[in-house]
């Protein structure tokens, strides 16, 4: 390290080293070590490291702790003398115990890594809070490090953030770097991406890498901004170029990645499915999850390849084992559809999980296919599962105890997202029992007929006879007056008895689908995914949930949506965004009539949402989508800051005003109150205010509720 001085024209410098020399070589400590400075940096002088730790050494042995630092990093670099750490310790001790900060810090890092001294990380600490007192930022930071660790001290991620936030405030590049990963990840403080954003962003601009490969990610993921490809090839670049290998790797599987996309979607090119498919194969031969996925897709599909559902398979593990969810789901669907697929009558197949044992823990149920037509399957459980009465009173399938119980409690227990996808409704029931009939036609004879309980059944009651054949339900009511229905007892033969006697099992039984299953499956699994993320939701949480542009370009990526309200099992949600530039009408004030509310219900509704989204969506005084009220606004959000609202990149593409903090006008339902054609709108800076319903520079932020008992 160089020490610039002041001194700006050559004389000045000469005439100052000639003042010092003079005062130096008259014992005056302070004139020996600026001395010093001048010859380690050059500085009125030739550069001579030698010189340099002569006059540190004649100062600091006065008691100079500026010097004793300084001679501290000479031993420690090995300029101007023979490298020795031990030497260094020494010094930086001297100054240190002087309070000097700079040597307090050094002499921490040296505790801290082992450096001409045993490491110690207990007294590490000791010597990062003496700097710390005095601001130091560096020793702030490592403070942090330690807390994040528990090096030396009690391990508190809460105080490590207190640290680093200190550090970063200073200006400190990794602390910078460090506050934002404890919000990225949700580490000793609530988690935002976009307090990680803005941290990475301060500490990328000091050329940090590790904050240039995170800016990549979220650009990437949409982690915190709008997703935006071109943004995450820049930051990636940026990090690869500082020597970040990950950042290397991640730009080449964002660029193949990318360009994939734009071959696939038409973005700033002509479609074209072969060049997807080679940008794609790139990415997913590097190793990326979600490129994988999507080959494995195309393999699925036949589309721009030839069909091959091994193929699929195999991208689908691969991308499954690096912890792509989708990539899972999509591989044990499929292995599924292949088992059903290729069993034949009597053949026995595993699907779903239920307790078997006399413990509680489910495992794979057994299935026996009775019958395969138009595409589907019908399967009977092997064993009877469960000791169930088929109702307290009455014979009516319809309102009987067993069938709420099998398509609710056991459906819904049993099966996975994936799983559901496969089963095909039949007369309104995911899961039924067999009739008389079918009792008698898909089984041959009444030996066909008999089965055994599991050993969870047995243990929780089931009758079974000599022969351990247990006797087990039918959906048929007896054709008397009588309050019983039709079952099969432990010989195989078919008799009925009172619906409430207690010994009976459950055999369930369902339909599978062998077609179509693939695009139901999809549908049913989106939607299970989003009923399970919208249950879990917390007033303040982000949700994704349908899609729209959300970068300059025109492919529509998914919207990110804050909770504002959870009450009788509906959720309010907002959009995080201010998702594009609308003006609320040419003239009118009303809501009614708007274009505005026209466009959310219409265009924007039809276009953002898939069926079984839709299904989601609860109507609000007759609109699927709408604007806050001014009330709502006031009332769903504690302050200004929270109301402030960013748009994204497509929005402000498309014209969006934003001020000089980055935020968006976006607009309110409510009407003004004077004669004015004015409504109401939350300005940059989070107010609340009116102005026309023309203006042309605000954005929507499109509300709705979700259902949460769907």
């Amino acid at each position: 390290m160089r020490y610039n001085g002041s001194l700006r024209r050559s004389a000045e410098k000469k005439d100052a080293v000639r003042g010092y020399r003079r005062m130096a070589e008259q014992g005056d400590a302070l004139a020996q070590y600026y001395l010093g400075n001048c010859y380690f940096d050059g500085d009125g002088v030739e550069q001579d490291d030698e010189e340099a730790v002569k006059w540190f050494r004649k100062s600091a042995e006065q008691g100079n702790a500026m010097a004793q630092y300084r001679l501290g990093d000479c031993y420690l670099n090995g300029d101007g003398v023979d490298k020795n750490e031990r030497e260094a310790v020494e010094w930086y001790r001297r100054a240190a115990e002087q309070d000097n900060p700079d040597s307090q810090y050094k002499l921490g890092e040296c505790c801290y890594n082992g450096v001409g001294v045993a490491k110690n990380f207990e007294e590490a600490v000791e010597w990062f809070l003496r700097a710390a007192d005095f601001d130091n930022s560096k020793a702030q930071y490592k403070l942090g490090v330690c807390c994040y660790n528990g090096f030396g001290v009690a391990k508190s991620l809460e105080k490590a953030v207190e640290w680093f936030r200190k550090s970063a405030e200073s200006g400190n590049a990794e602390a910078q770097y460090m506050l934002g990963n404890c919000y990225y990840n949700g580490e000793g403080v609530s988690r935002s991406f976009e307090n990680a954003v803005e941290w990475f962003c301060k500490s990328a601009d000091s050329g940090n890498g590790d904050a240039e490969y995170m800016l990549g990610n979220c650009y990437y993921n949409g982690d915190g901004v709008s997703r935006n490809a071109e943004e995450a090839l820049k930051w990636y670049r940026k990090s690869a170029e500082s020597g970040n290998a990950k950042a290397d790797y991640c730009l080449c599987n964002a660029l193949s990645n990318y360009f994939g996309d734009c071959f696939y979607y038409g973005i700033g090119v002509d479609k074209n499915l072969g060049s997807a498919l080679e940008w794609y194969r790139r990415a997913a031969d590097q190793g990326d999850e979600l490129a994988q996925l999507k080959l494995g897709d195309f393999y699925y599909k036949g589309d721009g390849v030839k069909k091959d559902f091994n193929e699929a398979l195999k991208l689908w593990g691969k991308s499954a084992a690096l912890g792509n969810a989708e990539a899972k789901e999509e591989m044990e669907m499929e292995r599924n559809a292949n088992s059903f697929r290729n069993a034949k009558v009597g053949d026995f197949v595993k699907f779903g999980r239920y307790p078997q044992e006399s413990g509680s823990e489910s495992q794979p149920v057994e299935w026996q296919v009775l019958s395969k037509e138009n595409g589907q399957m019908l399967v009977i459980s092997r064993y009877g599962l469960d000791l169930r009465r088929f109702d307290g009173s009455s014979k009516n399938w319809g309102n009987s105890e067993i069938r709420k119980w099998l398509n609710g409690e056991f459906y819904n227990g049993s099966f996975a997202a994936e799983e559901k996808a496969l089963i095909k409704s039949f007369n309104q029931d995911n899961v039924f029992l067999l009739s008389r009939e079918e009792a008698e036609k898909y089984f041959v004879d009444d030996d066909a007929r008999r089965c055994k309980p599991t050993s969870y059944a047995k243990a929780n009651g089931a009758l079974t006879g000599k022969n351990g054949y247990c006797v087990w339900w039918l959906r048929s009511p007896s054709p008397d007056d009588s309050n019983g229905v039709y079952f099969v007892f432990c010989d195989g033969g078919v008799y009925d008895f009172y619906v409430s006697d207690d010994i009976h099992c459950a055999r369930p039984a369902l339909w599978i689908n062998l077609e179509s299953c693939n695009a139901e499956a999809k549908e049913e699994m989106e939607m299970e995914r989003n009923a399970n993320s919208f249950m879990n939701v917390k007033v303040g949480d982000f949700v994704k949930f349908g899609r729209y542009p959300q970068g300059s370009g025109s492919e529509s990526q998914p919207v990110e949506w804050q909770v504002l309200a959870r009450e009788n099992n509906k959720a309010l949600v907002i959009s995080r965004y201010g998702l594009d530039l609308r003006r609320f009408d040419s003239s009118s004030k009303k809501w009614g009539n708007s274009e505005i509310r026209k466009w959310l219900n219409g265009e924007f509704y039809n276009g953002s949402f898939a069926a079984e989204e839709k299904a989601f969506i609860k109507s609000f005084d007759q609109d699927n989508v709408f604007l806050l009220s001014r009330e709502e606004a006031e009332k769903y959000f504690s302050d200004n800051d929270a109301r402030r609202c960013k748009p994204t990149s497509y929005a402000k593409a498309n014209g969006a005003l934003t001020g000089k903090n980055g935020y968006c006008i976006w607009w309110l339902r409510s009407p003004s109150s004077d004669d004015s054609n004015g409504v109401y709108f939350v300005f940059c800076d989070g107010g609340v205010y009116d102005f026309y319903v023309s203006d042309d520079i605000h954005c929507a932020r499109p509300a709705l509720w979700i259902n949460l008992e769907f």
